[in-house]
């Protein structure tokens, strides 16, 4: 038996199309299918506004850590592995698109 039907109702849609999301989708729109503000994320995950709002915008150049990870995935009901893939996934896409600090010097 669930123990939170409305919980699993509302979210089994979105858990369906996770694999074809990415890391920042997946935080935004659980958090926005659920009702919730941003700042109670925060709160409820012991992270600054600032950072939920960059995980959220896909503004990050390392991925969270596990304990990060594992919070938002017993919150959302996500799976670790399929989440923590996601984030090292994006983290690896920055990082090939970032210039390098010493090209920055030519430019000046």
């Amino acid at each position: 038996m669930d123990s939170f039907p409305v919980f699993t109702m509302l979210m089994k849609p979105l858990w369906a199309e996770q694999e074809r999301m990415e890391f920042f989708e997946i935080l935004t729109q659980c958090r926005l299918v659920l009702g919730l503000k941003q700042y109670k994320i925060a709160e409820i995950t012991n992270l600054s506004l600032n950072m939920l709002k960059r995980l959220e915008m896909g503004i990050f150049t390392k991925c969270p850590s596990d304990k990060t990870l594992k919070m938002f995935c017993k919150l959302y009901g996500l799976d670790f592995k399929n989440l923590k893939d996601k984030g090292q996934k994006h983290e690896k896409r920055i990082k090939k698109r970032a210039i390098p600090n010493k090209n920055l010097q030519n430019l000046w």
